[in-house]
This record gives structure tokens, C-alpha cells and sequence, in this order.
């Protein structure tokens, strides 16, 4: 029989010898070696903007075996520099940058790199229109150039004055505005607008109208386009004494316009001498009053045209 003490001794060398077997029977753990050099699975990127100024950063990728990872920048086999990031210089434009990615461990070193990118120069900022002129504004009105009624140019320049509040003129060539052609506010109060292809002669209204102005105000003008010359109705020359030389005689029309001058000239075209509307030309020397021609207001010419000479 054992006493209490006895059996305690006794489970207590149990329980050693349980551990003891244990400790021999279990392996002992051992970490899991690095077997391989790093292995790069999604390669490096580069974000950012690639202009001066602009900062251009590496996302590294992925990569296996758990390396140590450094970055690098180049362009060409020239190097920019290290580190994660890369602030682009004004130098830069126009080179191809690439970043470099190295990776360690303990068995070896690999290395991957990015798609390159170009370094192109920063976008002009486009510079503000120019405010408008405060001569626009005020009693608003339309008026050709020069204040017109006739033109020989199917584009014509017309002046505008803007009333407050305007942000931009419409201007069509009908009442509805169908068509409208809407215009930024232009400093010099001056646009551009083509006339209707129409006959001669025709009137052609243009209207305008103000958006943004605290009252809808439209306002017009009428032009006439004109390239009709004048057709010659009367040309011809009589001797007279009491003038001492050939007295010449002209007229002629213009559905436009109207007549503003006429020219004298010899056959051959030369000697040619301009005369205004009404004058009475005498010379002595016929050859000097052979052809003549008529030129309107807007400088469209008729042809030369012979004089014929009375007894």
C-alpha cells in the first residue's frame, strides 16, 4: 500500500516521462528557407502627369518571395534620380522616362521596369478675350461700315452698339432669326455677316437682337448689293468753233449705286484722263476723246465704249 505522498511522487514521474516522449517524438519546427530570387508577376507602372512641374510616381508591382524593393528613374541610359516619386523638370520635354524597380533577397536580385512615358511641354493657357470696349454700349443700333447703303462685297463689316447686360449679339437675316448666327462681344463694336446671294439691287435687312440685356431689343439696317457697272447710253463728240475744239456728250445708267465718274481715252486704251459727273470735256485733239467709260459710286466700271464723232 502506498501512502498519499506516494502516489503523488508517482503520477509526477508519469507525467515527465509523458513529456519527455513527446519532446523526442515531435519534429523541431524550422522556418521555410528562401529558396528562389525575387519573381516580378505584375510589372512597375507610372502614374502622373508627364509635363514640367508635374510629379510622376512608380507603383513597384508584384513580386514573390518577399523581396527588399528600391526604385529608379532614367530616361535613356541617363539616370534622373531615386526614390518613389519623380518631379518632372522643363529639361525633361521631349525624353522617354522609365522607372526601374530592383528587388533582393537572400538568393539573388531581379529587376523590372515600366512602360516608358514622354515628357511633353505644359498646355498654353488660352489668354481672355479681350473686354469690350465701353463705345459699344449704349443706345443699341446696327450700321454698315462707313455708314453704307450699297456694297460690292457679298461680306460686309457691320458696327454695333450693345445695350447693358448684353453677353453676345444674334444676327440673322429675317425678323424670326431663323439661322442666327450668335457672335462673342467684339471690342472694336465690328462683325462680319455674308449677304443673301439676291439680285442686284435688292434690299437685305439684317436684323440683330441682344441676349442678356434687361429689355429683348432688336434692331436693323437695309444694304443693297451691287456689282452691276453702269451701261453707257450716249457717247458722242461735234466740233464747235465758238470752243475751239470737239465737245464731247455722254450719259449713262446705274441701277445701283449710281454713276460717280467717267474716263477719256484713245483707241489703244492709252492717254487716259478721269472727269467727273457732269463736266463738259472739249479738246482740240480728237484722238485724245475716241473711247470712253463710267465708273458708279461702288468702283464698278462699264467697258470702254467709241465716241462718235458729228459734222
Amino acid at each position: 500500500m502506498f501512502g498519499f505522498g506516494g502516489i503523488r511522487r508517482a503520477v509526477g514521474a508519469a507525467a515527465a516521462g509523458l513529456v519527455a516522449a513527446a519532446l523526442l517524438v515531435a519534429p523541431a519546427a524550422q522556418a521555410d528557407p528562401e529558396t528562389d530570387p525575387p519573381e516580378n508577376v505584375l510589372p512597375p507602372a507610372i502614374t502622373g502627369p508627364a509635363r514640367p512641374g508635374g510629379t510622376l510616381r512608380c507603383s513597384p508591382g508584384t513580386w514573390l518571395d518577399e523581396p527588399t524593393l528600391t526604385t529608379a528613374w532614367r530616361t535613356g541610359s541617363t539616370p534622373l534620380g531615386e526614390g518613389a516619386s519623380y518631379v518632372v523638370r522643363s529639361a525633361d520635354v521631349g525624353a522617354v522616362v522609365v522607372c526601374t524597380v530592383r528587388a533582393e533577397n537572400s538568393v539573388g536580385v531581379s529587376t523590372a521596369s515600366s512602360s516608358p512615358v514622354t515628357v511633353t511641354a505644359a498646355p498654353r493657357t488660352p489668354s481672355a478675350p479681350p473686354a469690350p470696349s465701353t463705345a459699344c454700349t449704349g443706345a443699341p443700333y446696327v450700321q454698315a461700315a462707313g455708314g453704307v447703303l450699297w456694297t460690292r462685297r457679298r461680306t460686309v463689316a457691320i458696327r454695333v452698339a450693345t445695350p447693358a447686360g448684353t453677353t453676345a449679339v444674334e444676327i440673322a437675316g429675317n425678323p424670326e432669326f431663323w439661322g442666327a448666327q450668335r457672335r462673342r462681344l467684339d471690342a472694336r463694336c465690328t462683325y462680319r455677316w455674308t449677304l443673301a446671294d439676291l439680285p442686284d439691287g435688292t434690299p437685305q435687312r439684317i436684323y440683330v437682337r441682344f441676349p442678356g440685356a434687361t429689355a429683348p431689343i432688336t434692331v436693323s439696317d437695309v444694304l443693297r448689293y451691287d456689282v452691276s457697272p453702269p451701261w453707257v447710253t450716249k457717247a458722242h463728240a461735234r466740233w464747235s468753233n465758238r470752243r475751239g475744239g470737239w465737245v464731247l456728250r455722254t450719259r449713262a445708267r446705274d441701277v445701283g449705286a449710281g454713276v460717280a465718274s467717267f474716263e477719256t481715252a484713245r483707241r489703244n486704251g492709252t492717254v487716259r484722263r478721269a472727269h467727273r459727273l457732269g463736266r463738259t470735256v472739249v479738246s482740240w485733239d480728237r484722238s485724245v476723246l475716241e473711247r470712253v467709260r463710267f465708273t458708279d459710286r461702288l468702283g464698278n466700271r462699264s467697258g470702254w465704249v467709241r465716241v462718235r464723232f458729228l459734222s
